[in-house]
């Protein structure tokens, strides 16, 4: 597929990102990833959240990923500024993964 800039292909993504989300649950239906077991996933999370403070929301997506895939779990943790943040993608730090992440990942 062109991009309109002299036949260039665009490249495609085959991952995704999920911020903020520690895949456990008081429920079932909501623990773990949404994500194809061959879809990379970097998970970004911190150990402080304040949306997260009941213990059965606790932890973070490493232990529903695809360790063969080049999927990622980022847990921020004290005395790092985002250990107590809920939204971590405006931090250089987060950045700077994200960005690493979604370059490994382009086809």
């Amino acid at each position: 597929m062109a991009d309109g800039r002299a036949g260039r292909a665009r490249p495609h993504l085959g991952a995704r990102i999920v911020e903020g989300w520690t895949c456990h649950a008081g429920y079932p239906e909501y623990w773990g990833l949404a994500a194809p077991k061959s879809e990379p996933v970097l998970s970004l999370s911190s150990d402080e959240d304040p949306w997260f403070t009941m213990a059965v929301l606790k932890g973070d997506c490493g232990a529903f990923m695809n360790k063969h895939n080049g999927s990622k779990a980022v847990v921020w943790h004290q005395p790092h500024p985002l250990a107590t943040e809920h939204f971590q993608l405006w931090h250089p730090d987060a950045m700077r993964e994200a960005l690493s992440f979604l370059r490994a990942h382009m086809k």
